[in-house]
């Protein structure tokens, strides 16, 4: 579909009241972008802990024609890496694979410049962070402090803050909407966390 005269006029009005260099939006093209999921149960039913890690693969698929699907363990990556050397791929993260030893975002195969953690299911940070590791953990703080670049939605942000890579307060837990009734405290104890396990990866 070709820009119409009002997306110019939208474009052009964007440019006048920010500081966003538009131009720049080119490099989402450029670089490889991974996007944390977890695969686990809950309450003996499967679940992506990430819940919105999906539909970001859908955007870059489908809204920036970035690449035809995610990659989403080390084999698929290289794969793609041999097929489209030219390409930046977009890389779903599992636990798993963050602590892999093979696995890093910077070498002479990987350049990653930004990484997603999505949206989570309440109430589980805990788990997500005890998924990682340290070992996983610390190759996101070194990661950051290469100069690589963090998107948390939702939720996400008190990861961040349990992590100490953003400041204790930054993140209103009070803020948080609940699955049920807020006013009803024995509707919040049907959020159950316990028996969460991996799915074994296919």
């Amino acid at each position: 579909m070709l820009p119409s005269e009002s997306h110019y006029r939208y474009f052009e009005n964007l440019k006048d009241i920010s500081t966003v260099e538009i131009s720049k939006s080119k490099a989402l093209y450029d670089i490889d972008i991974g996007i944390f999921t977890y695969e686990t149960k809950l309450n003996e039913n499967p679940i992506n802990l990430f819940s919105e890690a999906d539909l970001f693969c859908t955007f870059f698929a489908q809204r920036l024609t970035k690449v035809a699907e995610c990659t989403r363990d080390l084999s698929e990556l290289k794969s793609f890496r041999e097929e489209k050397p030219n390409k930046g791929a977009v890389f779903l993260i599992s636990p798993t694979i963050l602590k892999d030893s093979k696995f890093s975002f910077r070498n002479e195969e990987n350049n990653f410049r930004l990484i997603i953690i999505p949206d989570h299911v309440f109430q589980t940070e805990d788990i997500i962070i005890n998924a990682w590791g340290t070992e996983g953990v610390q190759k996101i703080k070194d990661f950051i402090d290469d100069g690589g670049n963090v998107l948390a939605t939702g939720k996400s942000g008190y990861i961040l803050e349990k992590l100490g890579i953003i400041s204790n307060g930054f993140y209103k837990t009070d803020k948080y909407l609940y699955y049920f009734d807020q006013n009803k405290e024995s509707d919040k104890s049907q959020v159950s966390l316990t028996g969460c396990e991996d799915i074994p990866s296919k």
